[in-house]
């Protein structure tokens, strides 16, 4: 059950729906609301109160059967209906319906004892890379140890196969 309060006050009776959009012209996010009697109501979602409404901190998105997943900084979900998602190195909020994405969460993996077995593999294959033979293998364990100190610390699509991060 999802509770709607604008300006304070309880409107979740007399709501027969509601929604979440961005509108360029009224200058950022509104919630709508649509009563019974047909009539609607806009408002900025800063003046208003959906209750429930979670936080996620980092982690990734990806379209629903899709395979192509984006970095998040967070991701504020309303009402489990909609979501405000926020980029890496972005100011901007983007509104998505929770139906049509995924939340993967963010992981600790990058703490865990395999990760840093796996990173000291390839600075050991780094440094025993011989040189007079060809560069090509010191490049290559090169490659390996900076992909894995930069990857994005969430893997659980990762056993899905055929991803993308971007």
């Amino acid at each position: 059950m999802v509770s709607i309060y604008v300006n304070g006050e309880d409107r979740t009776r007399q709501l027969s729906n509601w929604e979440i959009k961005w509108s360029p012209k009224q200058g950022g996010v509104r919630l709508i609301c649509h009563f019974h009697s047909g009539k609607s109501y806009s408002c900025p979602l800063k003046k208003c109160e959906v209750v429930p409404t979670r936080e996620v901190q980092g982690g990734l998105i990806v379209e629903k059967g899709g395979s192509v997943f984006y970095a998040v900084d967070s991701v504020k979900v309303y009402g489990e209906k909609y979501a405000l998602v926020r980029y890496p190195d972005s100011q901007n909020v983007y509104v998505r319906n929770l139906d049509d994405i995924e939340l993967v969460p963010k992981t600790s993996i990058k703490n865990e004892a395999i990760f840093r077995y796996f990173v000291s593999v390839a600075e050991a294959r780094v440094d025993r890379a011989n040189p007079q033979k060809s560069q090509l293998p010191k490049m290559c364990y090169g490659n390996w140890r900076r992909r894995f100190l930069t990857q994005t610390p969430s893997c659980t699509p990762t056993a899905q196969g055929r991803i993308k991060i971007r």
